[in-house]
């Protein structure tokens, strides 16, 4: 049985993973006094930086995800990901595909059902201005198909961008 990782980046749900997690450990039936500790084994990053704080105190499942679902889906967090989502646009040098995905995360973790279609229309107006102007006409595509025409024209600007900086040669 494999548990999901959380590292505590804002476009990971945490009511999501606490959900899986459960589930999870349901279906292979783990007892439930293993839960927490199989668990805290799948933080990474902030999340575990978290666990190494209040994780000395014993605490049942259930007193786990209150805590760990407050400390990350609180109203703070959630603000944190709107900000994310709205105003963060794509850095020159950050690869296309990992910030499309990760700003239909986002999307999706603060809009639970919404349709693909507003995502990606948030994620065309924060790309760099280049892609923008090409993408702009994409949408109503499926996300991999946005995702993969996003990334040939992505390659095709950068490809352009190295001729122009190359002098011509005699």
């Amino acid at each position: 049985m494999t548990l999901p990782e959380f590292t505590g980046q804002a476009h990971e749900d945490p009511g999501k993973f606490t959900w899986t997690c459960r589930d999870r450990l349901t279906r292979f039936a783990v007892p439930l006094n293993e839960w927490t500790e199989r668990v805290s084994e799948r933080l990474r990053g902030s999340a575990l930086d978290w666990w190494g704080m209040i994780g000395e105190f014993e605490m049942e499942w259930d007193d786990f995800v209150v805590r760990f679902e407050g400390r990350f889906d609180c109203a703070r967090a959630r603000a944190q990901c709107q900000r994310t989502l709205f105003c963060h646009p794509q850095a020159a040098d950050e690869h296309v595909e990992m910030f499309i995905r990760n700003k239909v995360r986002l999307h999706r973790r603060l809009v639970p059902g919404g349709h693909i279609g507003a995502a990606l229309g948030v994620v065309v107006e924060l790309m760099v201005p280049e892609l923008r102007l090409f993408l702009q006409s994409a949408t109503g595509r499926g996300l991999e198909d946005f995702v993969q025409l996003a990334k040939e024209v992505d390659h095709d600007l950068r490809s352009l961008r190295r001729q122009r900086s190359y002098p011509a040669q005699r």
